[in-house]
């Protein structure tokens, strides 16, 4: 796609490319329990490695070693751009959840006071582990009454409909709720 908007004619290449999709839908097709899997497969290595050196031929004789130098560095960065993106998005998705789970925790010590304090400060120290937590607090809720439960049940689908519903108005489609 970089070599066609730089007006490259690559037709071979996207000629390799599509003999390249063929042969990953071959591999993905094949029977690794036939009886000769093993043969099947060293020919399609075979033909992927023979692929890869057409390509990379027909790239060289496309490009001279500058213009392929820089192609390949502005792929790089392209890559490093995605990551990035990727990276923040990540970023942001994490702190959404814990924001959520924050919000969570919040409800819940309404119900549970000082042993969700106790717990916390234990997470945050490193004694409990993220599992242990949520373990101790699923403890905590089953030796509550039944009135004390449904009341923090209650809460908490209020809380989940009202982000869902905040969700929905903020144009980011149908919120199936966070963990």
């Amino acid at each position: 796609m970089v070599l066609k908007e730089l007006g490259y004619n690559t037709t071979d290449l996207e000629e390799i490319l599509a003999e390249m999709r063929l042969l990953l839908e071959e591999v993905e097709d094949a029977d690794p329990s036939s009886p000769d899997a093993v043969q099947i497969f060293v020919d399609l290595k075979h033909d992927a490695i023979n692929l890869t050196k057409e390509f990379r031929t027909t790239i060289k004789e496309l490009l001279d070693d500058v213009k392929y130098r820089d192609l390949r560095r502005q792929i790089t960065d392209m890559i490093l751009e995605h990551n990035q993106n990727f990276s923040n998005l990540s970023k942001k998705i994490q702190n959404r959840i814990k924001q959520f789970n924050r919000n969570q925790l919040f409800r819940l010590h309404n119900f549970i006071d000082d042993q969700l304090d106790t717990l916390i400060a234990q997470y945050e120290n490193g004694s409990l582990t993220s599992e242990q937590f949520k373990s101790q607090i699923c403890r905590i809720v089953n030796q509550m009454n039944k009135d004390k439960k449904e009341d923090l049940f209650y809460e908490l689908r209020a809380e989940k409909m009202k982000n869902r519903d905040q969700t929905e108005n903020n144009g980011h489609g149908k919120g199936k709720g966070q963990q």
